[in-house]
């Protein structure tokens, strides 16, 4: 079942062991701290509510449903994005590659749905990830579901242009890949 609605000082302390999870594992090399250290009470309350309602739409483990449950994680991503950017000018970067994500999952290319199977965005099966999010959310198992899912958008971070960004952003944590010799 779906946790109520969070409306009081709970939100702070939710959103910053779930968004820990979700940074650590979707966007590497982030200090964690300056982002707690200026979100609001306000600003967790909103963001643990879409987060909610994300876990809403995906425990009805539907293709629609689905579908509105990465919008409202999308719209987490931004709230995420302005909160570091507000609070870290330096953390631009970081700010880019969630509102890239966010990007990527208000709007997904290529999505593949088999129900209780599979949950395919841009060739990326996130299911399992998903799954186990949703399961620990219910639990009321912040930390677990922040980790988890962190780990089901780190894996769409490390594809195309999320990947791209970090590595131009932040070149000696994600090394460009050496060129292969030619054979002669």
């Amino acid at each position: 079942k779906p946790i109520p609605r969070i409306e009081n000082v709970e939100g702070l302390k939710i959103a910053s062991e779930a968004l820990e999870g979700i940074i650590d594992m979707a966007i590497a090399d982030f200090d964690m701290p300056s982002l707690f250290e200026c979100l609001s009470n306000d600003k967790a309350v909103e963001i643990v509510n879409h987060l909610n309602a994300s876990v809403n739409e995906f425990s009805h483990n539907q293709l629609l449903n689905s579908l509105n449950a990465f919008k409202e994680l999308s719209i987490v991503l931004d709230l995420v994005s302005k909160e570091i950017e507000k609070c870290d000018k330096l953390a631009k970067i970081h700010s880019k590659s969630f509102t890239h994500l966010s990007k990527m999952l208000s709007n997904p290319n290529d999505v593949e749905f088999h129900e209780n199977k599979m949950l395919k965005i841009n060739k990326v099966d996130l299911y399992h990830e998903i799954h186990s999010a949703v399961a620990d959310w219910q639990r009321k198992m912040w930390g677990g579901f922040g980790f988890k899912l962190g780990t089901a958008l780190g894996k769409l971070s490390h594809t195309g242009e999320v990947l791209k960004i970090q590595r131009m952003n932040n070149p000696h944590h994600f090394p460009q890949p050496k060129p292969r010799p030619h054979k002669k």
